[in-house]
């Protein structure tokens, strides 16, 4: 635990759990997060809702929820007003009027804090280093953006008549939207630390074939459109980015496998979006489960490799500190000496 909290720069609050020392930061020092957090949550959200004006068949808003939970869970729930004044940023720019402006804005702060919140109470570490911690995140998530769909679909219905207020299927797209953006982008965002990239510096020529290999697919992903080679090539191109994503959490660690997912998932999306590439031709409803299952299960089996490899060298340096006290304690007992 001592190694987690000097490699993360964590402490331990009065509950044992472990917490971002910017976590308690006085409000004063909160600043300057805040602000980058209001940039970013606006500018992804955006950019997601802007698809439809450059041609894309529906928006996709999913990283915002990534992009809110990271920053809160990184440092500190006292952050969700830079949140909400995103959302509500987004949501006038967009055209809504006030009041529902101000409901569907508190959205995405109430579903981002519950899900750091759960978090926390639950001890949730940071770096991924266990195997408790995969499916504790991702059903913190679930709950919280749950709570967002929720919270956006009232605010809808302040709107006044709309096909999209309190509609289960309009919900479950919302639900849908803010927890793959979640689980997309918030474990990049929680653990990239300075020595992230140390892995790939170590391992040049690894580094390169894993590179050449993801910029393989990626063009694949985003060139290959002719409607008989897209749906023949779909399905090995989706294993062939599994294999990529375990090779790089076994190899390079989980900031490197989570930035290849980003960037795959991202390339994917905008593919279905904008009718071109690899996802193209696809149904609206079924190309999104094809979507997002293809984005949770980047997502899913990079968490899980992390935790269980984190777990294997933990016992492993469990064993080897066991051996040693009992070399330690041989050495120093005075009947092997005789």
């Amino acid at each position: 635990m001592g190694e987690d909290r000097a490699a993360g720069g964590r402490g331990t609050d009065r509950s044992g759990t472990d917490q971002p020392r910017a976590a308690r930061r006085p409000a004063a020092g909160l600043w300057v997060p805040g602000l980058a957090l209001f940039a970013a949550t606006f500018a992804a959200g955006v950019l997601g809702y802007s698809l439809p004006g450059w041609g894309a068949r529906l928006p996709l808003p999913i990283l915002p929820s990534g992009v809110a939970v990271g920053a809160l869970v990184r440092y500190g729930r006292r952050l969700w007003p830079a949140v909400f004044a995103a959302e509500l940023a987004i949501e006038l720019w967009r055209g809504t009027g006030r009041a529902a402006a101000v409901v569907i804005a508190c959205a995405l702060p109430a579903g981002s804090w519950v899900t750091a919140r759960i978090l926390e109470r639950r001890g949730f570490g940071a770096e991924f280093a266990r195997a408790r911690d995969v499916p504790l995140f991702i059903a913190a998530a679930f709950v919280g953006m749950a709570l967002t769909a929720t919270v956006g679909d009232a605010g809808l219905g302040l709107i006044g008549p709309s096909p999209f207020a309190f509609s289960p299927l309009y919900w479950l797209r919302w639900w849908s939207n803010a927890s793959v953006g979640v689980l997309l982008l918030a474990p990049l965002l929680i653990t990239l630390r300075r020595a992230s990239l140390a892995p790939l510096r170590a391992r040049p020529a690894h580094t390169l074939v894993f590179l050449g290999a993801l910029l393989a697919t990626a063009i694949a992903l985003a060139l290959i459109s002719d409607p008989l080679l897209a749906p023949v090539l779909r399905s090995p191109i989706v294993v062939l980015s599994l294999l990529l994503v375990v090779v790089g959490a076994m190899r390079f660690g989980l900031v490197t496998a989570a930035a290849a997912t980003l960037l795959l998932s991202a390339l994917a999306a905008l593919s279905f979006a904008f009718d071109r590439g690899l996802m193209s031709g696809l149904p609206e409803l079924g190309g999104l489960v094809l979507l997002w299952s293809f984005v949770g299960a980047l997502t899913g089996i990079v968490l899980i490799v992390t935790a269980l490899l984190a777990e294997r060298d933990a016992a492993a340096a469990e064993r080897l500190r066991a051996e040693r006290r009992y070399a330690e304690v041989f050495e120093a007992s005075p009947q092997p000496l005789w």
